[in-house]
């Protein structure tokens, strides 16, 4: 499957009624009123819809309300998956997918945490998903201080080379990284597309 991710990507938010359940009708209602506005995609169950923080039914209920929401504007939708380790993350994918998603966004896992990271586990990580399902896959790089992990040159250039990584989302903070990292992969021999979690890096 091919998305095309050159344009704007909203990280959709998910809305709770005042029990903190999540609120269908309310969601609806705001994915009615963001479609229209012309996003190439949709990131769901991203961070700022609380995918990390829901029960795995919770995401997946979200996940079919938004890609029926999209489906009626042809609008693809990318999943968050989040997970703690690779089984978790390998039946997730196979969620999703059944769910009717276009493409995964992989966050990292707790595992990446040790200093210095061995790139075969991020890139281990990165292939389980990829045999496990047949979406694309947009890898990650987050900031250590919300959970995630900037990865070297040589993890980014491995987990590149796999035939379903089709992005990398940077999402450092770091102006002088991201063009690091931009100028990295513009290098490759099959150059992914990049994604900036950081508006204040658009014109960069």
């Amino acid at each position: 499957m091919t998305l095309d991710l050159h344009g704007i990507i909203p990280a959709c938010i998910v809305t709770f009624d005042a029990d903190c359940r999540f609120d269908e009708a309310a969601y609806r209602h705001y994915l009615q009123w963001l479609l229209p506005q012309g996003p190439v995609a949709l990131a769901i169950n991203a961070d700022t819809g609380e995918g990390p923080h829901l029960w795995p039914d919770e995401r997946e209920r979200v996940l079919r309300v938004a890609v029926d929401e999209a489906g009626h504007a042809g609008v693809p939708v990318i999943a968050g998956l989040s997970a703690s380790f690779t089984a978790q993350a390998v039946e997730e994918s196979k969620r999703a997918e059944q769910a009717g998603a276009a493409g995964l966004l992989v966050f990292p896992i707790p595992a990446y945490q040790g200093t210095p990271l061995d790139p075969a586990l991020p890139v281990a990580y990165h292939e389980a998903i990829a045999r496990a399902c047949r979406l694309p896959l947009v890898a990650f790089q987050l900031q250590p201080a919300l959970g995630g992990v900037i990865f070297d040159a040589e993890t980014l250039r491995r987990i590149a080379a796999i035939d379903s990584v089709v992005a990398l989302k940077e999402a450092s903070f770091d102006a002088r990284l991201y063009l690091a990292t931009r100028r990295m992969i513009e290098r490759l021999e099959r150059p992914i597309d990049l994604l900036t979690g950081d508006d204040n890096f658009i014109f960069e």
